[in-house]
């Protein structure tokens, strides 16, 4: 063989060597991007799982805090109905403290009345009873004028004894 068709051999072989190496590098790449592939897969559907099992959790926490915020609704009608009663007494109770100062006024200005009233009846009964007892002194009186003048010699119980 001659330098140059054992040189054309080489460059040959190195040709055949080089596309050998090339298309085993080529199958190793396709293996590895199969590969590659396959685990991007797996872990497309790992994160699949992941994010569908935070997206039910969520979906659960959600359902909860509805359930919770019917619940505090609820709980919030609840108070808004006992204030709603509580006002109300408390007008109901205003309304009759009021009623109550007016019918108190009422009575004191009937007592003051009355008082007056009773104070001035009081007195004319006092009046009426001193006249009673200046007449009742007046007519005693007169009585023992008259029995003095009837019965000279009974004018007292010494007179009589003392002539004895």
């Amino acid at each position: 063989m001659d330098i140059s068709s054992k040189s054309d051999i080489e460059s040959s072989s190195d040709f055949s060597t080089s596309t050998v190496e090339k298309d085993r590098m080529v199958e190793v790449l396709q293996l590895k991007i199969d590969i590659d592939a396959k685990n991007h897969e797996k872990e497309k559907e790992s994160i699949h799982r992941e994010k569908d099992g935070q997206i039910e959790k969520l979906k659960s926490e959600n359902d909860n805090l509805k359930v919770e915020m019917g619940s505090i609704t609820d709980k919030i009608k609840q108070l808004d109905l006992a204030n709603n009663r509580k006002d109300q007494e408390i007008e109901d109770s205003k309304l009759r403290e009021k009623e109550l100062k007016k019918e108190i006024q009422r009575l004191e200005k009937e007592s003051i009345v009355q008082k007056v009233y009773r104070k001035k009846e009081i007195k004319r009964l006092k009046d009426e009873l001193m006249q009673v007892r200046l007449d009742l002194q007046k007519m005693k009186l007169e009585k023992d004028e008259l029995q003095v003048l009837e019965y000279p010699y009974f004018s007292g119980p010494h007179k009589m004894y003392g002539k004895l």
